[in-house]
């Protein structure tokens, strides 16, 4: 064997002493500093299976770490946040301009609010300007738009929720105009729509695709023919686009910004997939 081979090998012998040793002391390290403690998160329900399922998967990383997550809407987020109660806020609408100088936000998916309505509904395709005589209640048969001759039985998420606020957005009204049946949780007013023909309702495009895989029966309608599905949403097509976001009252702490910087990551586009949402480029 040459004097060259056998520097070779040597050499190679200690790179691999060298990564060993640097495997072992990074692996100290994170041992070292390994998550433990209580993170509370608040705020929008539309967020909150996402966040529960991302929660459930970050302590299973992190033995010692306790994810706590209350769903209710984006401003308990916000003033939770603000107030020091929650860690994180979860906020499914866009922030005002004061909002947005107050927290640091992290975009964690987009996703679509969608309109539905019965299959025996024959209406699949209304425009901004009939859903607007809709929920503004001047609409009151469905054979105005194109469907039987019923009547139309709108409803609406409770007031605070924020798809009342992007389709106030979308229609040019206030959410105080919006006329219809308040249905104080998305799965009842779901139910609804699907045993009654005359009722339209909007919901999240992810719980929409959602309930519609476990078997729900109902229609999403396009708007101005555009259809509310994955492909167009994800290429900013469909107008009723929207972001989710993640909160912190300026710089998070050491816990909350792991728990970020995992759901921002690669290792939870599969779980964001999972909820029917796109996870940014």
């Amino acid at each position: 064997e040459s004097s060259g081979d056998s520097m070779k090998r040597v050499a190679r012998l200690y790179l691999v002493l060298v990564a060993v040793f640097i495997f072992v002391v990074l692996h100290n390290i994170a041992m070292a500093e390994e998550l433990s403690g209580k993170l509370v998160i608040s705020g929008s329900d539309a967020m909150e299976p996402l966040t529960v399922d991302l929660a459930k998967r970050f302590m299973k990383l992190h033995k010692n770490v306790k994810v706590i997550v209350r769903g209710g809407e984006s401003g308990m987020g916000i003033s939770e946040t603000r107030s020091g109660t929650a860690a994180i806020g979860m906020v499914s609408r866009p922030l005002s301009n004061q909002e947005a100088t107050d927290f640091r936000s992290f975009t964690v998916a987009y996703e679509g609010v969608c309109f539905i309505t019965s299959m025996k509904n024959p209406a699949h395709d209304l425009s901004s300007a009939q859903l607007k005589e809709i929920f503004l209640g001047k609409s009151r048969n469905w054979k105005s738009v194109g469907g039987d001759n019923i009547p139309v039985y709108s409803l609406i998420p409770y007031r605070k929720s924020a798809s009342n606020k992007i389709v106030a957005e979308f229609l040019g009204v206030q959410v105080a105009d919006l006329k219809g049946t308040e249905v104080s949780d998305f799965e009842i007013g779901i139910e609804m729509v699907s045993k009654d023909p005359k009722a339209i309702f909007y919901v999240s495009t992810g719980k929409a695709f959602s309930e519609k895989l476990s078997g729900r029966s109902f229609n999403i309608l396009s708007v101005s023919g555009k259809k509310a599905n994955m492909a167009s949403i994800s290429r900013n097509r469909y107008p009723l686009t929207r972001t989710l976001s993640f909160i912190t009252l300026g710089e998070p702490d050491k816990l909350a910004k792991a728990f970020i910087s995992y759901c921002l990551s690669p290792a939870a586009a599969n779980t964001i997939r999972s909820h029917y949402l796109i996870k940014p480029e």
